[in-house]
Order: C-alpha cells, then sequence, then structure tokens
C-alpha cells in the first residue's frame, strides 16, 4: 500500500497522538501581517511632516537642476495647508517664489515637491545646506465637535547638496599673424585660444609651446605663456612668436602644447595639446 511520503516537519508524536505541525513559514507571514498592522497604530499620533529624500544632491558650480523632494506625513492624522519656507543660504538658491505650498498630505502618505536649485557659477566644493521652515495644521475627528484642524508648532527641516566642480581647458581656436605663413620669415605671432569648458575655474594656468624645425622660438620667451585664471565657462588667449627657417618645405606642421594649471581641488594638472600650422607656399615678386 502505498501513502504520501511525510518530512519529519509534516507532524510528531505526542502522548501516542498524531499533531499536525504548521510550517515555519506560515507562522513568520502570520507575524508579519500582525507587526505591519500593530506598527501604525502603535506609531505617534500627530501628524509629522518629514522630508524622506532629495534626488538629486550633486550639483556643479553654476548648475540650474531640477530637485525632487519627498515629503512624507509621517504621523497617524492628516495634514492640511501646509507652508514649506526655504531660508536663505550662501551661493545656493531657490528659484522662484521661496515658499512652496501643498494642500494636503493624509496620515503615513508621501508627495513628491519639484523645485529648481541654482548654484553661483564660482561656488567652491563643499556641503552646502539650507534649512526649511515647515508650518501646517492637523486634521483629526473630535468627538464633540467633529472635524477641526489644529495649528502644530513650527519644524525646521533642513537639506543639504553637495558640490562639485570640473575644470577642462581645451585649444579653441589658433589664428596667426601674418594670415600666411612664409619660410624664412620672422616674428610670426601665433594666438591660441585657451577655452574652459568645465564648471570650475582653472587657476596658474600657463601654456607652452615646444616648436621643431622649422619653428624656432622668435625671442626668449617667446613661446610661453600665463594667465593668473581662467573663468568657468570662458577662455583667454596666449600670443606666441615664431620664426620660420630658411628652405622650410610649404605644408602643414603639427606643434605640441603642454597647459599646466591648478584645479578647484588645489592639485596641479598638465595637458598635453597640439596645434596645427601651415606653411604657404613663397609668392613670386616680379
Amino acid at each position: 500500500m502505498t501513502g504520501k511520503i511525510k518530512s519529519p516537519l509534516d507532524c510528531v508524536q505526542i502522548k501516542g497522538e498524531e499533531k499536525q505541525i504548521i510550517p515555519l513559514f506560515i507562522i513568520a507571514v502570520l507575524l508579519f501581517v500582525a507587526v505591519a498592522w500593530i506598527a501604525p497604530a502603535s506609531a505617534a499620533a500627530n501628524a509629522n511632516i518629514v522630508i524622506t529624500e532629495v534626488t538629486p544632491t550633486d550639483l556643479s558650480p553654476g548648475d540650474v537642476k531640477e530637485i525632487t523632494l519627498t515629503v512624507k506625513n509621517q504621523g497617524g492624522r492628516d495634514a492640511r495647508h501646509i507652508s514649506m519656507a526655504f531660508q536663505k543660504s550662501d551661493h545656493i538658491s531657490l528659484i522662484g517664489s521661496s515658499t512652496v505650498y501643498i494642500s494636503s498630505i493624509n496620515a503615513w502618505c508621501s508627495k513628491e515637491i519639484p523645485i529648481t536649485i541654482k548654484a553661483e557659477d564660482e561656488i567652491t566644493e563643499g556641503a552646502y545646506a539650507i534649512p526649511i521652515v515647515v508650518t501646517f495644521g492637523e486634521y483629526y475627528f473630535n468627538a464633540s465637535v467633529g472635524y477641526v484642524t489644529t495649528s502644530m508648532p513650527s519644524t525646521t527641516i533642513t537639506i543639504v547638496f553637495n558640490v562639485e566642480g570640473t575644470t577642462t581647458l581645451d585649444v579653441a581656436d589658433v589664428s596667426t599673424d601674418p594670415l600666411e605663413l612664409r619660410k624664412d620669415s620672422e616674428n610670426n605671432d601665433m594666438t591660441v585660444l585657451i577655452e574652459n569648458s568645465g564648471s570650475a575655474k582653472a587657476r596658474s594656468v600657463s601654456v607652452k609651446m615646444n616648436p621643431h624645425s622649422p619653428f624656432v622660438e622668435a625671442y626668449s620667451g617667446s613661446t610661453s605663456g600665463f594667465t593668473e585664471e581662467i573663468e568657468a565657462r570662458s577662455s583667454h588667449s596666449f600670443v606666441f612668436a615664431l620664426d620660420i627657417e630658411d628652405g622650410a618645405e610649404e605644408g602643414s606642421y603639427t606643434i605640441p602644447i603642454i597647459i599646466e594649471y591648478i584645479g578647484e581641488d588645489a592639485h596641479k594638472y598638465s595637458r598635453k595639446k597640439s596645434i596645427t600650422l601651415k606653411i604657404s607656399s613663397q609668392a613670386l615678386v616680379f
């Protein structure tokens, strides 16, 4: 005779009688449901407005970015007429009205609120806080008078943003004077435009040109340039002077340059770039 094969957990023998054991996972489920039902009932009864999430929190200098605040009523009563007054903060600010109004948030519920934050162009790296003064009314049923709204004490919530700047220097343009370079010529001016397309300033910027034949330095110091700083999203022109050797062949030549600067993190950086110069054929003179 065959039958269902039972595991040791299916039953045990107690005083000669077979007793069915409730599987452990069913007990776990029942406990979870009980805890989930008890938790809100045993938590604070009063309405309580908090910010549970700020997304994103990373900013760069000059950013104008939309931020999402998750505002939650972490209490057992509804909240009405919620006012969030954003206080002044150094270097970062709210665009538009400084006060955000929310008509209501029910007990234990959340709402996502969009705001727009502006970071100053020359803000340094670090953490920046914006305090928010929150006022609201608590809405509940009073057995004597029915539903009422009671003003709650104001609270201050602080949100924090992390600012990280980036510096990106590159060659944006090259021009020469005269426009056409000729062999056996002297003091040819080369204007190299260096652009900072990053979000943080570059300090102590030096540019060094390393010419090779048929180009030579026109005079001492004519192949290097320096400026105290290049602001974010701006540029600076460096002027160099080169002579061209007699007998130089016409064509295009690549000249290496080195850009060195100090970033917002106080570290020194070096970038290897290059420019292209073209020697034209000698004009015929009659």
